[in-house]
């Protein structure tokens, strides 16, 4: 009978994380959409000032979910997303349009994908 409720617990326990977790990758693509379209209007009008802005929307909700990205994705993917984001953000600083663009589209697309990088191993959880 302990056993029993024991794993019930321990499923549980790991059913809510899984779900918070999820809720968490979910919450940063729904930053990223939200500020696409912003980003993409005014990078056509040439309005650095809305996409710096838009793009610390994006830092803060991905430092917010950073830590619980890492237990399920590899550290390479966590660096590339990360490197990315800072060169928008450098691009967008000092107005550079086309490299902008290019790593803005990257960088949309790694978080885009980031569903399909999770996994969950032993090496992540430690």
């Amino acid at each position: 009978m302990n056993r029993v409720i024991i794993s019930s617990v321990i499923v549980v326990l790991a059913a809510s994380l899984i779900f918070f977790h999820f809720q968490k990758v979910n919450t940063l693509d729904k930053t990223v959409d939200s500020s696409y379209d912003t980003i993409m209007e005014a990078y056509h009008n040439d309005d650095y000032d809305k996409i710096t802005d838009e793009l610390n929307k994006i830092k803060q909700s991905w430092d917010e979910v950073q830590t619980w990205v890492g237990m399920t994705i590899d550290s390479a993917e966590l660096e590339e997303i990360e490197i990315s984001l800072q060169q928008c953000m450098h691009y967008a600083e000092i107005k550079d349009k086309e490299d902008f663009i290019g790593e803005f589209v990257l960088f949309n697309l790694l978080i885009k994908h980031l569903p399909f990088f999770e996994k969950l191993d032993l090496e992540s959880l430690l």
